[in-house]
């Protein structure tokens, strides 16, 4: 197979029984000591969207190319990609607090589980900025955000199972709100920091 990277060709070929995945991380690796990433792959001029795509490919290909990034430029786009989602959330949730009221409880269950799982999505997402926050800057956003949301969770529960519709949309508007408000708000402070860094980097 022959490997391209930012159209340059690399000596660095699949071991012998190799998996795609195992192959990529290879090659994630060999970029991350230039302080690059993978931006994008094609096998054979195929975009690559994902692990099982790639497999799919993988063995009969003969070319894969590499688009790669900087760490900051993906670190910028996964950020802004998680202060959409909480945008999102934003929505989802000003949308729920009125259903709560009005649409059948089980939709609205539906749509409140919906909602917990997107918002999992983008806490998974807060331990890669470690490498931005100072100490003190990561103990707050355990310690007060995230135990607040804890807190906050376990109310819902506890109206939730009185079937209090009323108290379930008064948390919403009230708390849960403001706290992902809160958090899109963070989350654009690290995108302004991340693009402050690019800006004042030095040039190659």
């Amino acid at each position: 197979m022959t490997l391209t990277i930012d159209s340059s060709p690399v000596d660095l070929p699949p071991l012998p029984g190799e998996t795609f995945k195992a192959y990529f991380n290879r090659i994630a690796n060999h970029l991350l000591k230039s302080s690059r990433c993978i931006g994008n792959s094609q096998l054979d001029g195929q975009q690559v969207l994902d692990m099982t795509e790639g497999d799919r490919l993988f063995s009969s290909a003969s070319t894969l190319s590499i688009e790669s990034v900087t760490l900051q430029e993906a670190l910028q786009a996964n950020i802004a990609l998680q202060c959409n989602a909480v945008r999102k959330l934003e929505d989802d949730c000003e949308n729920l607090i009125t259903d709560a009221l009005l649409s059948d409880p089980r939709l609205v269950a539906n749509a409140w589980s919906a909602l917990c799982e997107e918002l999992k999505g983008t806490l998974a997402f807060l331990p890669v900025l470690n490498g931005l926050l100072t100490d003190k800057q990561l103990d707050a956003l355990i310690d007060e955000r995230l135990a607040n949301l804890n807190a906050l969770m376990m109310e819902v529960s506890g109206v939730l199972s009185k079937a209090d519709v009323v108290a379930f949309s008064d948390l919403l508007e009230l708390k849960l709100m403001p706290w992902l408000v809160g958090l899109r708000e963070f989350l654009q402070a690290q995108l302004t920091m991340v693009d402050s860094l690019s800006k004042n980097a030095p040039a190659s």
